[in-house]
């Protein structure tokens, strides 16, 4: 029973050390190795896919990337639109995300996607971001 407790401290420090370690190697090789990942300016018009969309046979793989990597996919996409840098994303949404802060995270991920969407040229939704984000954080 005591254990308990230093054993879900212990998963999240594993969890954390196994992410940061990926998250130095795609740092190396994307964001900072060639080619240099350009910067979003505009996608204006309407978004391409749906909620479930990520589930079909052609995304089956950013599905799996964007579910069991995504500090890194943030980390990424807050750094392409120019939001905040590669490391304060990643690490912030890695804190945020396995932590107690859960419901102040999601508010602050709403406000960063409402953000991303308008450096993307489109109209932010604010209430469905903010569901995407609440029950499909990795949306």
């Amino acid at each position: 029973p005591q254990n308990v407790p230093s054993t879900g401290v212990s998963g999240w420090l594993v969890s954390g050390i196994i992410m940061l370690i990926f998250a130095c190697f795609y740092y190396k090789k994307v964001i900072k190795g060639p080619p240099e990942l350009p910067k979003v300016n505009d996608a204006s018009g309407p978004r391409r896919y749906g909620l479930f969309e990520c589930c079909s046979r052609e995304n089956r793989d950013t599905c799996l990337y964007s579910a069991f990597c995504l500090p890194v996919v943030a980390g990424k996409n807050y750094y392409a639109t120019g939001i905040c840098g590669f490391w304060p994303g990643c690490l912030l949404t890695f804190i945020g995300t396995y932590s107690p802060f859960y419901c102040l995270t999601v508010c602050i991920r709403t406000l960063l996607a409402n953000k991303i969407e308008e450096k993307l040229g489109r109209k932010p939704d604010c209430l469905m971001n903010l569901v995407y984000t609440a029950f499909c954080f990795p949306c």
